[in-house]
């Protein structure tokens, strides 16, 4: 199963919140260490260096992290959306603003900037 999740919702070149990259990190190892068929990707915001420098220093993401440089405004979400269709995923988790993607072609497990889960 491929996973992927997405960390372009940071609004207008904000980072990455820390949270977010904590748990993208817990979970490349919990996957690597998986004895099951999981690959975990990772879309970031090419903006935030700091976020891409530290995703790929983690071993088990270092080849699996994909930036993007998405525009802020009313194209942002339709971009969204195919930056991460085409990582070509079974599943995706997207952390932060404009996360549930209903109309997505792939399911989203959407977790919000406020801190709520939403499918």
């Amino acid at each position: 199963m491929r996973i992927v999740i997405d960390l372009l919702g940071a609004a207008d070149h904000a980072s990455v919140p820390a949270p977010a990259l904590a748990l993208s990190t817990a979970l490349a190892r919990l996957t690597a260490a998986d004895s099951l068929d999981h690959t975990l990707w990772i879309a970031a915001p090419l903006h935030d260096t700091v976020t891409l420098e530290l995703l790929r220093l983690e071993p088990a993401l270092a080849a699996r992290v994909r930036a993007f440089d998405l525009p802020p405004g009313p194209a942002h979400a339709l971009l969204r959306r195919h930056a991460v269709a085409g990582l070509a995923p079974d599943a995706v988790l997207a952390i932060g603003a404009g996360a549930a993607d209903l109309d997505a072609p792939y399911p989203v497990l959407a977790h919000d900037s406020a801190g709520t889960a939403q499918d």
